[in-house]
């Protein structure tokens, strides 16, 4: 059995040398120690595990204590039980977040996280030294971090769980606002990315009169290089809800050096899959800069290389930190909003200071309402799925909606006028927004993503990037719904009129070419991280077909928003508008296995038993994305006319 961490450079081999797992450095795998709890299957890796939490408790304790939090959680690490009213929640949502765990991973986790606040028992692996305990003081200041982040964690699952606030303002007995106030400042805002390395200091450190460098981190007071570390100070009592029907909710938290931070708290919505993607979104960025490739150099015209500002082509991120199966925090991504509600409208900046119509009814009133064109999309839709095999039934259907495109006029170019005054910012915020469409494009193809909806697509009006959210429907399963999405990403008339004269054959191709170029070369690594999730059981690989085909479209498609901005937020799709759709009973490794394949398939460039230069990969994919034979059949809701 092998298996691979960030590459076959560097794995875990199991071979009964116990040696092997401590010659492995912990720091080499910091950035992606987030899949890890994923696989606590297997007690050698929970040793690893174990070692890299220790060593970086700043970067792993959030996650570590997701899959651990039951409530056996507090018994096992001496810390008292929760109330029975704070331990039931509420009981209406089903969702069990306390529920006591019994599965091994859960157990496994909660031994490690006993093992780091300072119990004494045997090692996972037998012989292995517990180098931590030579230093009492590093061992008292990691036990404190370990209460005070599991504190924290049940403060914010409390107040994400209730159900429908009626009140903005948070009472002073919840945990949040009474129970985190000045009592975890040695924690580090979750959602804020500690970006400094950290050495292993805590294993080579004995000499208890010197603070370590990690030992500083954990009073919160500055990293190596001198930058502070944003740790929690207290949550505002002052929340705002954003909408959908889960209620998630906005809040501000301040940090120990005066910073303040919005966070999306999010129940009923396993926010595993999004971190999945954010990591996977994250690497493809490491790759293109380790290659050179963020600023288009070695392909496309020289046009597309001189006009591309540094880093254009890279996929934007943001911090997604799951606390429990149905719980988590999202980073609140500023200064965006989403293209649906720049184009559709009505369009809010900032909290909803600025409210104006959208785009198609500022500059061009005589057009179809959106309402309107949805409607008859409607209409072409259910035309189209009984015209699959009449080829003269769809030439009509595409002709029809060919005419509502007609009626509806792409307006996306004027975005650039309005938010970027001169010539200089207009142009490389045109850049960004299609060099980012393209990153995120090609990645998303790789990866099945599907529900490209525009409420699921955002724009930053400060730089041009375009940011993604909700990736509930990933690995092919759009291709499962009762309506299928037969197009690998969106490319619709208005995401084209934004890239400027040269549309979709610009920078935006070129683009495509360089990233799918470096995910082939670095096909891999990228594999085996998305191989790491074959053995968490709650990823969602699958869908059930029968349970799709009976299940009703309008409230399993119902059109889900953008969570991380306020006021344009809806249902999201995965977890609560999936209504008839359920994961298959027949064993998850084998759907698992199969997603993986199609991903492989598509990063060597097959098509078939045919293997595609990258120059015609790129130019087929772009050609079924604006297919508009592909672009009538789909769901009224993803606005394809749009």
């Amino acid at each position: 059995m092998l298996r691979s961490l960030v590459g076959s450079e560097m794995c875990i081999r199991d071979s009964g040398n116990d040696a092997q797992v401590e010659r492995v450095l912990a720091d080499e795998v910091v950035d992606v120690s987030a899949c890890l709890p994923a696989e606590l299957t297997e007690r050698r890796l929970a040793e690893f595990v174990y070692r890299i939490v220790l060593s970086h408790p700043h970067r792993t304790l959030w996650g570590l204590i997701a899959v651990a939090q039951a409530d056996g959680l507090r018994a096992a690490l001496g810390l008292g039980l929760v109330e029975e009213k704070d331990a039931q929640l509420d009981a209406s949502t089903n969702i069990g977040l306390f529920k006591k765990a019994t599965t091994n991973k859960a157990n496994i986790a909660r031994s490690i996280l006993a093992r780091l606040y300072g119990r004494r028992g045997a090692p996972f692996v037998p012989g292995l030294k517990d180098r931590v305990e030579h230093n009492a003081r590093s061992r008292q200041y990691l036990k404190e971090m370990i209460h005070q982040t599991v504190s924290a964690s049940e403060a914010y699952i409390e107040v994400a769980t209730i159900p429908n606030p009626t009140n903005l303002l948070l009472h002073e007995s919840l945990k949040i606002i009474g129970g985190v106030r000045d009592s975890c400042t040695m924690v580090p805002i979750p959602t804020v990315p500690l970006r400094t390395a950290i050495r292993d200091i805590m294993w080579e450190h004995d000499d208890a009169s010197t603070p370590t460098e990690e030992e500083q981190l954990l009073f919160g007071a500055t990293t190596p290089g001198g930058t502070a570390v944003e740790c929690i100070q207290h949550i505002l009592p002052a929340i705002s809800l954003p909408g959908g029907i889960n209620a998630p909710k906005v809040l501000t938290c301040m940090s120990t050096t005066g910073l303040l931070c919005r966070q999306l708290a999010k129940c009923k919505d396993d926010t595993r899959q999004d971190l999945i993607f954010e990591q996977v979104f994250g690497l493809a960025n490491a790759l293109l800069a380790t290659s050179g490739s963020q600023s288009l150099t070695g392909s496309g015209s020289s046009a597309s290389r001189t006009r591309a500002p540094p880093g254009a082509l890279n996929l934007r991120t943001y911090t997604v930190v799951p606390l429990a199966p149905l719980t988590g925090l999202i980073q609140f991504v500023d200064n965006t909003m989403t293209i649906n509600a720049y184009l559709i409208g009505p369009t809010k900046m900032g909290d909803g200071i600025l409210e104006t119509p959208g785009a198609h009814t500022r500059y061009f009133p005589n057009d179809k309402s959106s309402h309107d064109a949805r409607a008859e999309q409607q209409i072409i839709t259910s035309k189209h799925g009984s015209a699959k095999n009449d080829p003269g039934v769809l030439a009509v259907v595409v002709a029809q909606f060919a005419t509502l495109c007609s009626q509806f006029t792409p307006c996306m170019h004027y975005f650039f006028y309005e938010f970027f005054g001169t010539t200089q910012q207009w142009l490389e915020a045109r850049s960004r927004y299609a060099l980012s469409t393209a990153a995120v494009s090609m990645v998303g193809y790789f990866l099945g993503l599907g529900d490209r909806h525009l409420s699921n697509i955002m724009i930053d009006y400060r730089s041009g990037e375009v940011v993604h959210i909700d990736f509930g429907i990933a690995f092919d399963k759009g291709t499962l719904l009762k309506i299928p999405e037969t197009v690998p990403f969106r490319m619709t008339r208005d995401v084209i009129d934004g890239f400027g004269i040269q549309g979709a054959s610009g920078e935006f191709k070129s683009g495509c070419e360089m990233i799918t170029r470096v995910m082939r070369d670095r096909r891999v690594l990228l594999q085996t991280v998305l191989e790491a999730f074959i053995y968490d059981p709650l990823v969602k690989w699958s869908l059930d077909v029968d349970n799709v085909k009976k299940g009703d479209e309008a409230s399993r498609r119902s059109v889900s928003v953008a969570v991380q901005q306020g006021g344009d937020v809806g249902a999201d799709e995965a977890a609560a508008g999936a209504a008839g759709v359920k994961p298959k009973n027949k064993p998850r490794a084998v759907d698992a296995q199969r997603a993986l394949t199609r991903v492989e398939g598509r990063l060597k460039g097959m098509d078939g038993s045919e293997v595609l230069s990258v120059e015609t990969h790129v130019k087929r994919v772009i050609h079924q994305a604006t297919d508009p034979a592909r672009l009538s059949g789909l769901f009224a809701g993803w606005t394809p006319f749009v």
